[in-house]
């Protein structure tokens, strides 16, 4: 049986729940790294937990609801985390300049490459 680490930003909990809940029924084990509650705090520090496992976060610099800077700087406070552990190779992060809030084919193609070059062929 695989284990799938998640977390989440207090904006993300119901959608992680939801999405633990169907990885499980798939046969996955989840460490959940949290967030359980709804209260406002930091991306870097949620996602600060899974160091120094294969960390690939995405933004898209036309995002409306994450604005370009804030995620290039939560990007930098993670790649200090993966750096302290010495696994900064680990750490990926892409600000796609042509995209906005979505997760397009082309982005789902590169996910996809990444997790087969970390975790193994589909």
């Amino acid at each position: 049986m695989k284990t799938i680490g998640m977390a989440a930003d207090h904006a993300g909990v119901a959608l992680k729940e939801i999405l633990k809940k169907w990885l499980e029924t798939q046969g996955y084990r989840i460490t959940d790294f949290g967030t359980h509650s709804v209260e406002s705090m930091d991306y870097p520090d949620v996602a600060g937990v899974g160091a120094p496992k294969p960390m690939l976060v995405f933004a898209g610099a036309k995002d409306e609801l994450f604005p370009v800077d804030s995620a290039r700087d939560a990007f930098r406070k993670m790649e200090a985390i993966w750096k302290a552990y010495g696994a900064q190779e680990k750490f990926r992060h892409v600000v796609w300049e042509e995209r906005g809030h979505e997760f397009a084919p082309e982005q789902q193609r590169d996910a996809f490459d990444w997790l087969d070059q970390h975790f193994g062929n589909r």
